[in-house]
């Protein structure tokens, strides 16, 4: 196509081409001229048309943090998991803030959407929340979480425990919210009771909101993984006191409150703990014992279909990561020693394929998918 003929074009014909073309190349075409450059870098809508062309597709790719160096990361194109691939390549990326202060000190991803990562980052109760593109080497360092005077006013004792995050998109105010979950064990006349602190970002503003705790109840031994975003709710794993029972507590980002999650009607079965929440296909997932269920009409209780049993012996206890069309799914299964393996369970065939790919069981894996929505808007 010669330059003059691009020209006739009409510019919506030419946003409908460049929104299915990969990051890296936007990013040279902002040099093609002005209008370009705005719609590349700053139309919010256009980065949500790119988005959603992105996500239609096999474009995305499992991200993996290293574990000598939690800066550096290497990014694998998920289509070659489930091909006759023998070699897999990656491309090797590095966290902006490497080399700053504390910010090697330690590095964790929490929580991932639409394109940005969530990073802790720094010592142990001191850490901040980093928000990062990667695709477009930008990040948002978020202000710190304080402590809350009104424990210490309350209680006569008040130990801090830790703090779980979540990540995701509000519909309703077409933004962006992260939301930390901090628990207390605190003391009031000699009985111990667990409370719960809950604060919101908005991206745009410059502080953290307390919003509502935990329903009444809700709230025992919380799961260390982060929240998981599916139709505009973050859902957490909440196991109960005393018990090996354990529960499924959201919250819906549009109106910030929190409602629970019915697990699946197993029947007679024996159900062992839920071992970990997900999200497969946009719907929330859960894994219990070798069963894998998806909830395919959210916050429906008869949705809850049965997706597939992995054969026993190959035991997991980490999250799903991805299934393709042809209902195979990208699995980390634990090994011993903290240690784990990436594995293709094909549901049709009902086999395994183990991956030479090196994991370290911490967690640090996450599907990824490039996009133009910045994490500083």
């Amino acid at each position: 196509m010669s330059p003059s003929s691009l020209q006739t074009l009409h510019f919506d014909l030419i946003t409908e081409i460049i929104c299915r073309l990969p990051v890296k190349s936007l990013m040279k075409f902002k040099c093609v001229c002005k209008p370009w450059n705005a719609l590349i870098s700053a139309d919010r809508k256009f980065a949500r048309k790119h988005l959603r062309c992105m996500s239609s597709t096999m474009n995305h790719s499992l991200i993996q943090q290293s574990e000598n160096n939690p800066s550096d990361f290497s990014i694998y194109p998920l289509r070659t998991f489930f091909t006759s691939c023998t070699t897999i390549d990656a491309t090797e990326i590095t966290f902006p803030l490497h080399g700053e202060n504390y910010f090697d000190d330690r590095i964790s991803i929490v929580a991932f959407c639409d394109g940005i990562f969530c990073l802790t980052v720094g010592p142990y109760r001191e850490s901040i929340a980093v928000l990062w593109n990667p695709s477009i080497r930008k990040y948002n360092i978020l202000p710190p979480l304080e402590e809350n005077q009104r424990f210490r006013d309350t209680y006569v004792h008040t130990v801090y425990g830790y703090t779980v995050y979540g990540f995701g998109y509000d519909n309703i105010m077409d933004n962006y919210k992260v939301v930390a979950v901090t628990f207390y064990n605190c003391n009031s006349s000699g009985i111990f009771k667990t409370q719960t602190l809950v604060k919101v970002h908005t991206f745009g503003t410059t502080s953290w909101r307390l919003i509502d705790e935990f329903p009444s109840g809700s709230f025992g031994e919380f799961s260390v993984r982060p929240g998981k975003f599916v139709s505009g709710t973050i859902n957490w794993l909440v196991f109960k006191h005393n018990s090996t029972l354990c529960s499924i507590v959201s919250l819906d980002l549009g109106t910030e409150s929190y409602q629970e999650i019915l697990q699946p009607d197993y029947g007679e079965e024996t159900v062992e703990r839920i071992r970990t929440l997900g999200v497969l296909r946009d719907c929330l997932s859960l894994i219990s014992g070798q069963d894998i269920w998806l909830m395919k009409e959210y916050g429906n209780r008869n949705s809850w279909t049965k997706f597939a049993t992995v054969p026993q012996g190959s035991s997991f206890n980490r999250e799903i990561l991805y299934t393709t069309e042809d209902d195979e799914v990208l699995l980390e299964i634990i090994m011993h020693l903290s240690r784990s393996k990436l594995m293709v369970y094909d549901s049709t065939n009902d086999t395994l394929k183990s991956l030479d790919i090196k994991t370290n069981g911490n967690g640090r894996l996450s599907i990824y998918v490039e996009s133009l929505i910045s994490p500083c808007s």
